[in-house]
């Protein structure tokens, strides 16, 4: 396959991510794309074959990491089931309260537990105080809550 032939499918590959890049990886990949096509502002022609590789590289990681949010959160759902050993009360309080706000949304005042049911009205009291916070934003704090414990605890 021609240099060109090769630089064109992994433009193409680039085209056809999942998930859009971030600023920095898109800044990234059009200073190559343009080094590429145009040459060095300072240089003249930049060689293809390194951008070629570069973003190559870029696109293999890329892909490597680019879950959906909801894969994200599915994983780490699986992975607070395979630590070690059990969180302490307050860690299992706040994953859960982040858990149902992602799934379910804000706590109804009607499901509140009765007032000897002490774990039923710490896990409502723990969710309840996440009222307002979006699918998304519960979401991405029940991922970097579970990698923190993963981290910590590790997994079976």
């Amino acid at each position: 396959m021609s240099l060109n032939e090769q630089f064109q499918k992994v433009s193409e590959q680039v085209r056809n991510w999942k998930t859009k890049p971030s600023d920095n990886e898109n800044l990234a990949l059009y200073s190559l794309f343009k080094q590429a096509t145009t040459g060095d502002v300072n240089i003249g022609n930049l060689h293809v074959m390194s951008t070629v590789r570069t973003i190559q590289s870029i696109s293999s990681i890329s892909l490597l990491v680019t879950m959906s949010l909801q894969e994200q959160f599915d994983k780490a759902a699986e992975d607070i089931k395979k630590l070690k050993t059990r969180p302490s009360d307050a860690d299992l309080l706040e994953i859960y309260a982040y858990f149902k706000q992602a799934t379910v949304g804000d706590a109804d005042p009607a499901g509140k537990p009765g007032i000897f049911d002490l774990k039923g009205k710490a896990k409502y009291e723990s969710w309840a105080s996440k009222k307002g916070v979006s699918q998304e934003d519960a979401m991405n704090a029940y991922i970097a809550k579970a990698k923190t414990l993963v981290d910590s605890i590790g997994l079976q």
